[in-house]
């Protein structure tokens, strides 16, 4: 399932009951490719059209209203001059794993709080009501659920939130390999998590023959929160998105800081591969 890019076309149009408008919104939305659903919701808090099933930005989910673009049918009367955002679909947040290093054996509670998304998959299974893990965190690794180890926490999202691909890297496949392991030291991943990292997204590099690569920033982690108890020394999150292009394009090249680990560390990496915008 390739993961898509949330995509705003923002659009002044003015309702008042005249209904003959909505096959020209139809066809400006299909021209862009950019509808993948019968409906429009509108959130009469906030006045903002979605294509989700609640308001991403105020928060309400009591009542949503839609245009039936089908039956050309406005389903209450709207007198309305405001801007329509259109998303193409939420974006996939793929394998996002966890590793947990203490100094000694201890109990570690791990939360998850995903802002405007959704958890899709979970391993091993956690308490839904909390989105928390609590587990037995081991110095060289090893992470203890109802007598079971673990190498690592594993889970998957769909997503609301932008990422930013502004600045980032040109990457071909024939230097993906030495790209990835160029950029994962210096951002902090030990040989192991190297090797777990490149091994599932190197693949997506060589199929895509030219990418954008730009590993996201604080901005993006405050929508995927990671709350970890007892705090760790050191914290590593990585994330990866990978656009494919057709041909090389101009692109602020990434400044990666180096991050040193120590103490009690926790990393986690991930990614998601956003849909080409040709």
């Amino acid at each position: 399932m390739r993961a898509t890019y949330i995509f705003f076309i923002i659009l002044t149009i003015s309702f008042i009951g005249n209904i003959s408008n909505l096959p020209n919104i139809w066809k400006q939305i299909n021209k862009r490719g950019q509808h993948s659903s019968d409906e429009i919701n509108i959130c009469f808090q906030c006045k903002k059209f979605l294509l989700n099933n609640s308001c991403l930005y105020c928060d309400y989910v009591d009542f949503l209203n839609y245009l039936d673009l089908r039956n050309n049918h406005i389903c209450k009367d709207l007198n309305l001059s405001i801007p329509i955002y259109i998303f193409n679909a939420s974006q996939k947040i793929s394998k996002p794993v966890i590793y947990v290093y203490p100094k000694k054996q201890i109990s570690v509670t791990i939360n998850l709080n995903i802002n405007k998304g959704k958890l899709t998959v979970v391993y091993p299974k956690f308490n839904l009501n909390n989105n928390t893990w609590k587990i037995n965190a081991n110095p060289n690794g090893d992470i203890e659920i109802n007598n079971r180890k673990y190498p690592y926490l594993f889970y998957e999202c769909e997503s609301y939130f932008e990422q930013d691909t502004n600045e980032g890297f040109i990457v071909d496949d024939k230097n993906a390999e030495k790209f990835l392991e160029e950029k994962l030291k210096i951002l902090g991943l030990n040989d192991k998590e190297m090797t777990d990292f490149i091994t599932y997204w190197l693949p997506t590099l060589l199929n895509n023959k030219l990418s954008i690569c730009s590993f996201q920033t604080q901005k993006f982690f405050d929508n995927l929160q990671l709350n970890v108890s007892p705090k760790p020394d050191t914290i590593v999150r990585i994330f990866l998105s990978i656009k494919k292009i057709d041909k090389p394009i101009d692109i602020k090249e990434q400044r990666l800081e180096k991050v040193e680990r120590k103490g009690y560390t926790v990393v986690e990496w991930g990614g998601s591969r956003l849909k080409s915008q040709n």
